[in-house]
């Protein structure tokens, strides 16, 4: 168990007000509020690389200007078996703040397995309000399925400026283009495909990727999986049609 200590700490009238109503805010005493607060000063002295936003449970760290939690970091570096270039590559952040990420799991490993542990009994909605940009496929997924299919029009929505659309918004747009759907969400697509039907409108096909079977950091898991619907299925009409990996 961590030992506690008492430290003195002057504010000025205007930082204290803050402080207090941002306790109030939180439902926590301001005492707590300020310790949380000093404590994340010290990490992000020892770890420049080192944000904290508020999550589950509570701040949690991420890399910095990244949409990357360092528990994740943690987690993709042992799905690749402890490749840190392809880790880097994937991160798409220099190799240099992506181990600062590791050591600051590394320095506060109890941290590290509460997100996880936590994480790993949430479902897709919760981990998406945590992470909203988890439901669309990572850029690095579609350059890798171009390179096995160099004819196969696949692009990342993060590639795009389709990103921030509403579902309704894209699922429009790609019926439109005639682009099947490849998300992580099986929870709102289904019920706006559904919607879609029942209006009578088509919508180009979905692919969904549940991560309660394929986990959100399997890169190469799903790469391999849509290769083999690309293979078995990419002469296919897709429309009005959802399928699974």
């Amino acid at each position: 168990m961590t030992k506690e200590a008492t430290v003195s700490v002057r504010l000025t009238a205007r930082e204290k007000s803050g402080l207090d109503a941002d306790a109030r805010m939180k439902g926590i005493p301001s005492g707590t509020a300020a310790a949380g607060y000093i404590a994340e000063g010290v990490r992000r002295s020892r770890f420049p690389a080192i944000e904290f936003r508020d999550g589950q449970p509570g701040r949690v760290a991420y890399l910095v200007g990244s949409r990357w939690p360092v528990w994740m970091i943690v987690e993709l570096v042992r799905e690749l078996d402890g490749d840190l270039a392809e880790a880097v590559d994937l991160i798409r952040k220099p190799a240099a703040l992506v181990r600062m990420a590791l050591a600051y799991a590394d320095a506060y490993p109890q941290e590290i397995k509460d997100s996880e542990a936590l994480a790993s009994r949430r479902d897709f909605a919760g981990m998406k309000q945590e992470i909203p940009e988890l439901e669309h496929v990572s850029p690095e997924v579609a350059a890798a399925l171009r390179r096995q299919y160099p004819g196969l029009d696949v692009k990342s929505i993060h590639d795009t400026d389709w990103a921030a659309l509403a579902d309704e918004v894209l699922l429009e747009l790609l019926d439109q283009e005639g682009r099947v759907l490849v998300t992580r969400d099986v929870n709102t697509v289904p019920v706006h495909c559904k919607a879609r039907l029942s209006a009578g409108k088509t919508f180009a096909g979905v692919i969904y990727a549940d991560s309660k079977k394929l986990r959100q950091t399997d890169q190469r898991g799903l790469i391999r999986r849509l290769a083999e619907v690309v293979k078995k299925h990419g002469h296919e009409d897709f429309t009005c049609r959802s399928g699974w990996l």
